[in-house]
């Protein structure tokens, strides 16, 4: 048999590194791998000073992160810079998620209680009553039958944080009801739990009805991404976590059968059917 000349075995050599090297090239019809997807980013904005909050999201944003491998990102604004953001005015992304107070649905709440100072009273959060006007009862009780309001009660000027300027026909806004009444500038103030909990003197409490001291923080979704994340933040799990951080939900019960100034405050929240 006749050998292969060299000129022929150089030609081979040639044609297969020829070949090797439109192979690895990454346009080659024969190497069609996609370049691995980074993880979707969902950008969530918040107010400014809502540490509940923003403790409550980054703890379920973890969860969700685990879940969908996608990663998100809260951050905090002013009402301006997101007003700004989603007409487009200051060049930054906008966000995805939005949840500002009184702005689409409620996905959480905060909640207030109706507080006048009682010196008879211990100086401990009392057993709540769970309708406006009712008096407490010192040990846990059933729910008493509401009970008309002392003149002197229902007339009374009560301090009221600005984002609940209406919530009391005399109330008297304040940039910090809690230490306004504290320093005795009335005997009357919308408190959280939170707050009254940190009170030195008696107190009682009564739920304000028909919603009047809950402020809803509202979400409204802008792309995709944040619908997907919103709809994880509806979810039971997710709502009975804002418990963690002494907040409410707009859609469950989170306090009920607990003898709390909570589930006092819970109890005026009108929940869907």
């Amino acid at each position: 048999m006749r050998k292969p000349s060299v000129r022929v075995l150089l030609c081979c050599l040639g044609l297969a590194a020829t070949a090797g090297l439109l192979l690895l090239y990454p346009g080659h019809p024969g190497r069609e791998e996609k370049a691995p997807s980074a993880p979707a980013l969902v950008r969530v904005w918040i107010p400014e000073g809502e540490s509940a909050l923003s403790q409550w999201l980054r703890r379920r944003s973890a969860e969700y992160e685990k879940e969908t491998k996608a990663r998100v990102y809260v951050r905090s604004a002013s009402e301006a810079e997101a007003d700004a953001a989603l007409a487009g005015r200051d060049g930054a992304p906008p966000p995805d998620l939005l949840i500002f107070p009184r702005q689409g649905d409620p996905v959480a709440l905060r909640g207030y209680a109706l507080i006048l100072r009682d010196d008879t009273a211990p100086a401990v959060t009392p057993s709540p009553t769970f309708s406006l006007f009712a008096r407490p009862t010192p040990e846990p009780a059933p729910v008493p039958t509401p009970a008309p309001p002392a003149p002197e009660d229902r007339d009374r000027p009560a301090l009221v944080p600005y984002e609940c300027g209406g919530a009391l026909p005399r109330g008297v806004r304040s940039a910090s009801p809690l230490s306004d009444f504290l320093q005795g500038k009335a005997d009357a103030a919308l408190l959280t739990a939170g707050q009254a909990a940190q009170l030195p003197f008696g107190f009682r409490a009564w739920a304000l009805p028909d919603g009047a001291g809950m402020v809803p923080f509202g979400a409204r979704a802008e792309t995709a991404g944040g619908e997907a994340f919103l709809a994880f933040l509806l979810r039971p799990s997710s709502q009975q976590a804002l418990a963690e951080q002494g907040l409410y939900s707009p859609l469950y019960p989170l306090y009920q059968g607990k003898d709390s100034l909570y589930a006092c405050i819970e109890s005026g929240w009108n929940f869907p059917d």
